[in-house]
């Protein structure tokens, strides 16, 4: 009997659960079942299901009708036979390490459930899940939500490992997951919080924000709220309160300006329901918020909708006024719309917190360096008397604290309106003497008073990476913790690695130690969940070993296509952290600088330095590594690197979109493991000439002998580059180090996103519109995506004619190749609602947006698509459908095809088409089209002419 049961429910997943099963098939924990219950899915989910149970008999097909994600997990748990649960939703995965994690968690601590970090993945890759991070920065063994109240955002049943015997007095036929995962939370005696990732859940579509999702989720909370006075645990009440108003509804408060009526009415109507059993819980709110909810409370739905679409225009001015601790918000949005709420709404208390931020950490003549600023929210030391810093390395776990001498400094403030300079006295800089610091791990205490306040903090968001400094014989490594607190460990040098290779899949280790390692020592390599050892020989204070590299490689290797973005983000790299176990049990580090890199049939294996010197083996799928980037002057890209084996074939760079189907293959030069790639990012070929890729991200990977590699960054990055066209290319490494190119649209920040469309078309539109028309065409085609069609016929008939008439355009994401004499218009850029509203001549083949208004003067041609121009070439037709107006059997002007074998004997005879269709052909333009006959352009400009006493006749 399996140790635990994992339950997956499937509904119309078919084209995701693959490789959600195939996250758990390849688990480095073997003792479980997996029970797949196919809830009446009308797709082919079950039938991916019933593969995966014929080839592994761990996998269990369990079919009902359709009753919905709880009834079909009750159904799973029927036939569950484990000691403990957990539940996976089709589309999603988890970490190949997260069974073995949490089960042994479970097992050593003896909590009811143990709950673990999540991750968001999509084609772009996979990032920490935002609302997961702070809750889950740090280890806990056996706490509770009643001493975290933060465990109340911990809403998925998904990332958890449930004990059957705890599990069984809960449901989920009677509420949703949220209520389910947080009755855990409350009923549990213990649970367990792990910070690794457990969960890996797919980015869906933008949040539901109808007026049904609306009632649900207050139905949800509402549920939730009557499951705590049920249980008669009132002292919680508060804490869910401030929940419901901090994460659960904040996202359809946000959405107001953009609902119509009926939604805001009944968001206030349930918000004001929800408050008449919690009217203390807006005093505990942030006051930005509090004032929204002020304004939902008396419903004054009309002043939201403005106060909220000022916020979203930019820069709000915000400061405290006041004094003597009684301070409240000035805001320059509610100045500027009237808006008028009590003094309490606005009265500041715990907003009054310590802001701060690290702007250069760096060693500097052997010191560490560091620069930052810190203020008061909402307060601003503009004279030097109004705030003092205090700052002390504290080592919590020996209980040791020295101070630093803090010198501050003039600095540019912490908010400030952008393009606004000035500065404040709320900078400061330190320096930290590594000499003069004892092993242990080391972060940075801050105590700021200012205006009479206290405030204290650590300080956050150091660098990720710093140089290592070997002082006094000590390895003093800077580094941030998952709190992105401050951290220099000083570590002591105690073993050292002077020789490392690999010979025939062997990692050879030689090294020498200051301290007596004793009898028989092993070399322990290390990650969560596991352990390998191997015997040390000692001589002496000198070392040697030899590890098997095989014994790092996982049981099961992925069973997906390599390149795909479910492949890559399971298949993630292992580090294994390499140790000493001496005799006296004492675990040292080694300590190394030499790294190598070898490669079997499918594994890469890197050892080597960590970010702190220590040695480490990495163990992954095969990349190919870019170590040096260039731009050229002409806006080419160079990448060289290496690949860990010499490939056999002529490798090809592959650059694919990752949010779409697009795909450009471009050459790369290899000689046995070096290649390097050269390519530009603003001119690649494609059927309509060299253009920009089109913005969006992309994935970059080396296609050689049957595979795909993907390009892995070795050096710093992002990289980012100005071009000589304007558009703004971005370089950089997802999460797990892989190139992801980013073409950025060729609008600018103030052009992009809803609210400022939103701005252009009802402020720069109309203003626009009261200048004077510009002797221009402005054509669109497509709506910007083609240099054709019968817009392409006028301009060219207008440039035979010779105008003057300047020829202009419209050209989305700069798709369009055009000529030299037209210029270009960036869609929905400035330029573009400048034309609109200017030009005085527009010429398109599609439908003008609907808030476009033709003004006197302006001459508006809209063309429809050009059919016959007069040259009769032959015409085929691929169809089914004969109903088309016409006999189209006999009248047709070309042969009507049945397949892709017609189409082709068809082009293959073209002339013999012509001829057996010349006859029809005559015949339906006559009948049909008897304009297309090549001179509608003329016509169009000689009818333009008629009513225009600027083109020359």
């Amino acid at each position: 009997m399996p140790r635990l049961s994992v339950i997956v429910p499937m509904y119309n997943v078919a084209a995701h659960v693959g490789a959600c099963l195939e996250s758990l098939r390849a688990q480095t924990y073997r003792d479980h079942e997996v029970l797949m219950v196919d809830d009446g899915s009308p797709d082919g989910s079950a039938a991916v299901a019933a593969r995966f149970e014929a080839a592994d008999p761990r996998f269990r097909l369990i079919r009902r009708q359709h009753g919905g994600p709880g009834a079909a997990r009750e159904t799973g748990l029927r036939h569950a036979t484990g000691e403990s649960l957990l539940f996976l939703e089709g589309d999603d995965m988890v970490p190949l390490t997260a069974l073995e994690l949490m089960a042994g968690s479970l097992a050593e601590s003896d909590s009811d459930l143990v709950t673990g970090n999540v991750r968001r993945f999509s084609a772009r890759g996979d990032w920490p899940s935002p609302e997961h991070r702070a809750i889950f920065a740090k280890p806990e063994w056996r706490t509770h939500i009643s001493r975290r109240p933060d465990l109340f955002g911990d809403r998925l049943i998904t990332n958890k490992l449930w004990r059957r015997e705890f599990w069984d007095g809960l449901r989920f036929a009677e509420h949703e997951d949220m209520v389910i995962a947080l009755s855990g939370h409350l009923l549990a005696k213990a649970v367990d919080v792990r910070p690794e990732p457990v969960y890996l859940r797919r980015q869906r579509e933008e949040a539901d924000l109808s007026v049904y999702a609306l009632e649900a989720r207050f139905a949800a909370v509402h549920a939730m709220r009557a499951f705590l006075v049920e249980q008669g645990l009132d002292e919680q009440i508060e804490a869910w309160d401030l929940a419901v108003f901090e994460s659960d509804l904040p996202v359809f408060l946000d959405a107001v300006d953009h609902a119509d009526d009926a939604y805001r009415e009944t968001f206030a109507e349930l918000t004001n329901a929800y408050l008449d059993h919690a009217p203390g819980v807006l005093a505990r709110l942030p006051v930005g918020r509090r004032v929204k909810w002020h304004l939902v409370r008396e419903k004054r739905m009309a002043q939201l909708v403005r106060l909220t679409r000022r916020e979203r225009r930019g820069w709000v001015r915000e400061r405290a006024i006041g004094g003597f601790g009684r301070y409240r918000l000035r805001s320059s949005a509610l100045t500027r719309l009237g808006v008028q709420v009590p003094a309490e709404v606005l009265r500041l208390r715990e907003e009054l917190a310590l802001q701060q931020r690290v702007d250069r950490v760096e060693w500097v003549d052997g010191k560490l360096v560091v620069e930052a600023r810190a203020t008061v929210r909402f307060l601003r030391p503009t004279r030097r008397l109004h705030q003092r810093v205090y700052a002390w390395l504290a080592d919590d776990r020996a209980g040791r604290r020295i101070r630093l001498p803090v010198k501050r400094v003039k600095a540019r403030p912490l908010v400030a309106k952008p393009g606004v300079r000035r500065t404040d006295w709320g900078g400061f800089t330190f320096a930290v003497d590594p000499a003069t610091l004892p092993p242990g791990d080391w972060q940075v205490d801050l105590l700021v008073m200012h205006r009479g306040m206290v405030r204290k903090a650590r300080l956050a968001g150091a660098p990720r990476k710093l140089r290592t400094l070997v002082v006094n014989g000590a390895r003093v490594v800077p580094s941030r913790t998952l709190a992105e607190e401050l951290l220099v460990a000083v570590r002591p040098q105690d073993t050292r690695v002077g020789l490392l290779r690999v010979e025939r899949d062997q990692l050879l280790l030689h090294g020498d130690a200051s301290v007596d390692l004793g009898q028989n020592p092993l070399l322990q390599l290390v990650r969560p969940g596991a352990r390998v050892s191997v015997p040390l020989e000692v001589r002496g204070r000198t070392f040697a070993g030899s590890l098997d590299l095989s014994a790092l490689r996982p049981a099961e290797q992925v069973r997906l296509a390599p390149a795909s973005p479910e492949a890559l983000i399971l298949d993630a790299p292992v580090t294994w952290q390499a140790r000493i176990v001496p005799a006296d049990g004492v675990e040292r580090t080694l300590v190394v600088t030499d790294s190598v890199r070898h490669a079997d049939e499918d594994r890469e294996y890197r050892a080597g330095p960590s970010d702190a010197g220590e040695l480490v083996v990495q163990v992954q799928p095969p990349v190919a590594l870019a170590e040096v980037v260039e731009w050229t002057a002409d806006d080419r890209l160079i990448l060289s690197g290496s690949f860990a084996a010499a490939p056999q074939e002529k490798p090809e760079l592959v650059v694919s979109a990752l949010d779409r189907l697009d795909e450009r293959v471009l050459p790369l030069e290899s000689r046995g493991r070096r290649f390097t790639a050269m390519f530009s990012p603003v001119a690649v070929e494609s059927p309509v000439g060299r253009v920009p890729l089109p913005s969006g991200a992309y994935g970059l990977t080396v296609r050689v002998d049957g595979r795909e590699f993907p390009v892995e960054l070795g050096f710093a990055v992002p990289v980012e580059r100005e071009t000589t066209t304007g558009r703004k290319v971005e370089l950089d490494g997802n999460a797990r180090g892989h190139a992801v190119l980013t073409m950025v649209s060729d609008l600018s920040k103030d052009e992009r996103g809803r609210d400022a469309q939103q701005m252009l078309r009802e402020q720069r539109y109309p203003t626009a519109r009261h200048a004077a028309l510009r002797e221009e065409v402005f054509f669109d085609c497509f709506h910007g995506t083609q240099f054709s069609d019968s817009p392409r016929a006028i301009l060219e008939e207008l440039r035979r004619r010779r105008s003057g008439l300047a020829l202009r355009w419209n050209v989305h994401d700069g798709q369009v190749a055009l000529p030299a004499h037209v210029e270009p218009v960036r869609m929905l850029g400035v330029e573009y609602y400048d034309a609109l509203a200017r030009s005085r001549f527009i010429v398109t083949n599609v439908h003008l947006p609907e808030w476009f208004r033709r003004r006197p003067g302006q001459t508006v041609v809209l063309t429809g698509p050009i059919t016959f121009d007069g040259q009769e070439r032959p015409m085929l037709f691929l169809a089914q459908d004969d109903q088309r107006g016409f006999d189209f059997r006999t009248e047709a002007p070309g042969p009507l095809l049945a397949g892709t074998a017609e189409v082709i004997d068809a082009i293959r005879d073209l002339a013999g088409v012509s001829a057996e269709y010349a006859e029809r052909y005559r015949a339906f333009v006559t009948k049909f089209c008897p304009l297309d006959d090549g001179q509608a352009a003329k016509r169009v400009v000689d009818h333009l002419l008629a009513y225009s006493d600027i083109l020359p006749r």
